[in-house]
């Protein structure tokens, strides 16, 4: 009866490595197998022009850097546009949502790969439930501001101008100006 489990291992001496394939048992099967096909496609190759291509190509891959998966952001300008065009086409039954037979394309997972945008991203804005759809914001996040960038930059500058004066303002004072300024902040909000 048979032992099942892993096989024996094979010894080894002091700093030898186990043997690879080698890559000549591989180029020279390669070889025959283009020359096969050239001699059967009345192609003019040489079995010298195969090996040079073979050369080239096999080093490449393993010396070429793995290149970083980076995350699109569908939310920005340059990528926006698409989603919007994806979801509108999709609710509204037109545009890329129509094959070429004029049929609506139901299944959500092969619309999504058709206008080469990820299935889950797309799903979120598409779900059949429509209580359970995410609206498509408007990019912006965060709080609203509570001053205009005019009137940020006047505040700063006339309190620059009174430190260089040497007639600066207190934080009590800074916070009257712009309260001044913005009728209607509260203390709190004109501390910020």
């Amino acid at each position: 009866m048979k032992k099942l489990g892993r096989p024996p291992k094979e010894s080894k001496g002091r700093g030898q490595h186990p043997q690879k394939s080698t890559p000549d048992v591989v180029n020279a099967f390669s070889t025959v197998a283009a020359a096969t096909v050239a001699t059967t496609s009345n192609v003019d190759i040489s079995v010298e022009e195969v090996q040079e291509v073979e050369d080239d190509d096999g080093g490449d891959e393993a010396k070429r850097p793995k290149q970083k998966k980076s995350r699109t952001n569908w939310g920005a300008p340059s990528n926006r546009p698409k989603l919007e065009k994806a979801i509108n086409d999709y609710l509204n039954k037109e545009g890329n949502a129509i094959d070429r037979n004029g049929v609506f394309i139901e299944n959500r997972t092969i619309y999504a790969g058709l206008v080469g945008i990820p299935y889950n991203t797309l799903y979120r804005y598409i779900h059949p439930d429509v209580e359970k759809r995410q609206k498509l914001g408007d990019g912006n996040r965060g709080r609203e501001r509570l001053m205009e960038n005019e009137n940020c930059k006047f505040v700063a500058e006339t309190l620059a101008r009174q430190d260089r004066c040497n007639d600066g303002s207190s934080r009590k004072e800074a916070i009257d100006i712009v309260m001044d300024i913005e009728l209607g902040l509260t203390r709190k909000q004109a501390s910020r």
